[in-house]
């Protein structure tokens, strides 16, 4: 439990120093209110990327029928992975979201990072700086850096710092 704490107070001080929040919310609202209104609720930004390269992102659904996953048995393998990358052009595709909606609703009813109330923050509605599904800009080769957030967080946690390495011509 004590770890638990460590982590989430971790988690939280990472995530206020590396969004930047706007918060419209009244300083007066009592502690169990739910904003009444889109202007009263806490809206958060991700940091710009200060690279020149416009950054392209894809998610991955890996799947490993053969062999069966040593720890579930009858389950094949399966890994999600989310792939950053400098862009050719982001013009005409949608901005990636930072949270999937499930991921979203696990974070807002878990307590938000200890940023905002549940049902304060629409999390799924926070758009990254990647374009989804633009096509990768193949000119030379390009480093590769592999991200896990570890300690059972979700893959979204490094996404700023994803997003900056793209936008400077690494694969993540």
């Amino acid at each position: 439990m004590r770890m638990h704490r460590v982590v989430t107070t971790a988690v939280a001080l990472v995530v206020s120093l590396t969004i930047g929040v706007g918060v419209a919310a009244s300083a007066t609202a009592p502690s169990g209110s739910r904003p009444s209104a889109a202007h009263d609720a806490v809206r958060f930004e991700l940091p710009e990327p200060t690279g020149r390269k416009p950054v392209g992102s894809t998610e991955l659904h890996l799947v490993d029928h053969e062999p069966p996953a040593p720890w579930v048995d009858g389950r094949d393998r399966e890994l999600m992975v989310s792939v950053w990358h400098p862009a050719r052009s982001t013009r005409e595709y949608p901005r990636r979201p930072y949270l999937q909606p499930g991921t979203a609703r696990f974070v807002d009813e878990s307590d938000s990072f200890r940023l905002a109330r549940p049902g304060e923050v629409d999390w799924a509605a926070i758009r990254t700086d990647a374009a989804s599904a633009a096509p990768a800009d193949h000119h030379g080769g390009r480093p590769v850096v592999l991200y896990s957030p570890g300690l059972q967080s979700f893959r979204a946690l490094g996404t700023s710092t994803a997003v900056e390495l793209a936008s400077r011509g690494y694969v993540v």
